[in-house]
């Protein structure tokens, strides 16, 4: 077995990189200087260093293990304080499970998403957006922050704190979550004032200002009228993951 180390090189991970070697190693497992020769791809960090190597190694098509060295490390398999408890759980059979991506269309861009991603207000006022899914009209006039899309994936994150569900890891479906939407009044009685959850994606979202589109942690600034389509990506990865 060899192994890649993808390291964030900020202070807090370093100490915890001699002991990842010397744990792997007593292990057998040999460490390898090119992702290219690696069987699997360790990410030391937090959930943000995860998505940065998935982004980064996506092509490798090589299971990625998520090593906590930051402050929450909700999607990172091995945890500090039981290193070497967690390694030997995971050379000792455990299994990748396989995750899908969001492809994101607007203004002729094309990217992807892999945790979540979310259309939100660049300003003080609130947005208003028409929203459909697989041609059904959910929204006509939404009026919030914005309007959140996740799979199983991120359920646990950004969707958690917006008062979305979670979604076991082992099951499909995508959430549409608003974010502080407004929920009284005639003129909006038609806004998506609740999470719902479907079983595939065809989202289509047009805001009547400006709007900003973040995927994951990148953000992209929109002019009004300008849709955004989201679809399931044709790219997967595998991840060792323990939340069920």
């Amino acid at each position: 077995m060899k192994a890649y180390l993808a390291i964030n090189p900020k202070n807090e991970t370093l100490g915890v990189v001699g002991f990842l070697k010397s744990s792997l190693q007593k292990l057998g497992v040999r460490l390898v200087d090119l992702v290219e020769e690696a069987d699997l791809i360790f990410s030391i960090g937090g959930d943000g260093t995860l998505l940065y190597n998935i982004y980064r190694y996506l092509d490798q098509k090589k299971p990625f293990v998520g090593v906590n060295a930051g402050s929450v490390g909700f999607l990172c398999y091995v945890q500090t304080e039981s290193l070497e408890k967690d390694l030997l759980t995971l050379f000792n059979g455990e299994k990748t499970m396989t995750f899908g991506t969001f492809r994101v269309f607007f203004e002729g861009t094309v990217d992807l998403a892999i945790q979540d991603l979310r259309i939100e207000r660049p300003t003080h006022a609130p947005i208003r957006m028409r929203i459909t899914n697989n041609g059904q009209v959910l929204a006509k006039n939404h009026i919030g922050d914005g309007i959140l899309i996740t799979g199983a994936l991120g359920s646990t994150a950004y969707n958690l704190s917006a008062g979305g569900p979670i979604i076991p890891l082992s099951e499909s479906g995508v959430i549409l979550t608003p974010i502080c939407p407004f929920g009284g009044g005639k003129k909006i009685y038609d806004s998506l004032l609740k999470p719902q959850i479907f079983p595939t994606v065809d989202v289509k979202v047009v805001s009547q200002g400006e709007s900003r589109l973040v995927l994951d942690n990148r953000g992209y600034l929109l002019p009004a009228d300008s849709p955004v389509r989201i679809v399931q990506g044709s790219e997967t990865f595998e991840l060792f993951a323990k939340r069920q």
